[in-house]
């Protein structure tokens, strides 16, 4: 039956009792066929089809939901075996709770649109599974889905979005095909049995790969195919997978090749060169031997990223106290999203991403370039586009000129705190509007408290009181943020299994203050891999309460925000060295990690789609 939803208003003239918002058309209820229900529907309506086999080609153009009663209880399949059966353009469709197949295309997505996928099985599907017509800017959302016995499961062309808890298998090429610029997280997916790789990625363009938790075995080729082409720079691209098991495959759990060698060739066994991407392995399994199940040049990757240590003893010092040692066990963070702020050599737009901070809508990024005066980016929450630039340094030609703005927090009034590290004359701090609209008025300058010790970064606990990490102290300092004085009994100092550190960002986790700590086998920057670390530690007394090992993605932890159940750290530095002198090409990346896997699955819709190219 057909339901109108009915929204009522006192401001509404008498002569229109009512605005019709939204409706329900039932099938085979109120229409017969799920062609004339679409046809039939305005946007924003919901079309339920109830049980039983529904045959023709469907074509959304506009906004709809469409709801079935059950994977195994609704199927929507072409009358012809070489039409599509959906055809979406110019409209967000969202459907659940059906099977599409058998048919020609499953869902053909056009330009510019948003696709919703729960609870949906696409099978016996002659091409893909889902496809799109050209390269545009599409949004896919899959969660809960089943895609089997298609050619390509989905076929992501220049396509943004997220698979959560998927399974792909039993598809006659690859479970998942990364094409154009294409840009997908896959948390706790499933990739068994198609029939050449389990994901396949063409590094062409911007490309973004993120798996966390996936599982893969059975691909006659590869479980992860890597297809080097010729691009400008390798931080272009980036894939990162983690906390995944490999159950082995026809050749390598992760493999590359190359679309094009230099002599114009396909080669189709192992390239030559590195990955034209930034790789991170982190905590993933394997069924046999690295050397049979990872290609030679991903081997000094998978090295490089080593494992994370058994414990590590921190030695706290509180202030006026005497040291004692407190044994960790580290944690390995999850990644959920990686935001590159500088996509490449040219036209970068962040030199070096220190401060962090976020609210509801924008990442805040503090540059600490030096000369020029350093500034602070805005970036889209959800796309890490780039929004809007400040200069940090209002007061040029003055005593409280900014050199170096290392610190960013969001106040109680919803303005933006940015800590300058003062180089020789000590850390001030001034408060700037935030927000795309209006970032980078300043509102006033508030001097830091005991500017003779440099601190790189700063957070705010409730209404009043700030943290401040000291690289010089190595240690954490509390102080009041109205009149800037420093608490009794700060600050603590820390020591890392008696190594050299460099404490930098904080943030609130809302129980704990988390503060970044890179502990250097030397001085030098230019060394082996220091070990970054995310230390949590009770904001009452600074006792180390857990310890995270971010080893594996970050090579100089500097900012750290905390919203949503994640935390978010920036990295300063830009490459990587491995011992046979290549170097795995960073850029400056801003890290969404998570404590386990459910946080990331919960939290997917507030993650950032994808790394964007920051405006020139």
């Amino acid at each position: 039956m057909r339901t109108w939803l009915v929204l009522f208003s006192l401001l509404v003239p008498l002569a229109f009792p009512c605005v019709c918002i939204a409706a329900t058309i039932d099938v085979p209820g109120d229409v017969p066929t799920l062609a004339a229900a679409v046809h039939s529907a305005r946007a924003g309506d919901t079309i339920k089809v109830g049980e039983g086999r529904f045959e023709g080609k469907v074509v959304v153009d506009t906004p709809l939901t469409i709801v079935g009663a059950g994977m195994d209880a609704t199927v929507i399949r072409c009358g012809t075996a070489d039409e599509d059966i959906v055809i979406l353009g110019n409209a967000d469709l969202t459907v659940s709770d059906l099977t599409i197949g058998p048919g020609h295309d499953g869902i053909v997505m056009g330009e510019d649109v948003t696709l919703r996928l729960e609870r949906v099985r696409l099978t016996e599907i002659s091409s893909d599974g889902v496809g799109f017509e050209g390269r545009f800017q599409t949004r896919l959302f899959m969660r809960d889905c089943e895609v089997t016995r298609c050619r390509d499961g989905v076929d992501l062309e220049s396509t943004q979005g997220q698979a959560l808890n998927c399974d792909f298998h039993d598809n006659t090429d690859d479970g998942l095909d990364y094409d154009g610029d294409a840009g997908f997280l896959c948390a706790n997916c499933r990739f068994v049995d198609n029939g050449d790789d389990g994901i396949e990625v063409r590094l062409a363009q911007k490309t973004m790969v993120v798996l966390s938790g996936c599982s893969f075995s059975g691909n006659p080729e590869d479980n992860l195919e890597l297809i080097n082409t010729p691009v400008s720079d390798p931080r272009d691209n980036i894939v990162a997978v983690s906390d995944c098991s490999f159950g082995g495959a026809g050749r390598w759990d992760l493999g590359c090749v190359d679309l094009r060698t230099p002599e114009g060739e396909r080669n189709e066994e192992t390239s030559r060169e590195a990955p034209h991407a930034t790789v991170f392995l982190c905590a993933n399994t394997f069924a046999r031997p690295l050397e049979e199940a990872v290609a030679p040049n991903l081997r000094p990757i998978m090295a490089e990223a080593g494992e994370a240590p058994k414990r590590v003893v921190v030695t706290w010092t509180p202030a006026g106290g005497e040291p004692q040692p407190v044994t960790l066990i580290p944690a390995i963070p999850t990644l959920a999203a990686v935001v590159n702020v500088q996509p490449g050599f040219d036209g970068a737009i962040v030199g070096d991403a220190e401060g962090l901070a976020v609210d509801g809508s924008c990442i805040y990024v503090g540059d600490d370039t030096g000369s020029p005066p350093g500034y602070v980016h805005c970036l889209d929450r959800f796309t890490g586009a780039h929004l809007a630039t400040v200069s940090t340094n209002p007061f040029a030609g003055t005593d409280l000129s900014f050199t170096g703005p290392e610190g960013l927090t969001i106040l109680p009034d919803g303005s933006l705190l940015v800590l300058d590290d003062g180089g020789d004359k000590g850390a001030n701090g001034a408060a700037v509007t935030s927000g795309p609209e209006g970032f980078g008025k300043f509102i006033r300058h508030l001097p830091m408290p005991d500017p003779d010790h440099a601190a790189e970064g700063i957070t705010i606990v409730g209404d009043d009181t700030i943290y401040l990490p000291e690289q010089e102290r190595l240690g954490l300092k509390a102080a009041r943020l109205s009149d800037v004085t420093v608490l009794p009994g700060w600050p603590v100092e820390y020591l890392f299994d008696g190594r050299r550190l460099h404490l930098a960002g904080v943030g609130f986790d809302g129980s704990c203050i988390v503060v970044s700590v890179t502990a250097y086998p030397s001085g030098d920057r230019d060394a082996p891999q220091p070990t970054n670390y995310l230390l949590r530690v009770d904001p009452r007394d600074g006792r180390p309460r857990a310890i995270e090992w971010i080893g594996a993605y970050v090579n100089d932890a500097r900012g750290v925000a905390c919203t949503d159940g994640f935390t978010l750290v920036s990295d300063g530095w830009s490459y990587r060295k491995y011992d046979d002198g290549s170097v795995n090409k960073h850029g400056q990346n801003i890290y969404f990690l998570a404590h386990d896997l459910q946080a990331v699955m919960a939290g997917a819709h507030r993650l950032p789609v994808r790394h964007m190219p920051a405006a020139q």
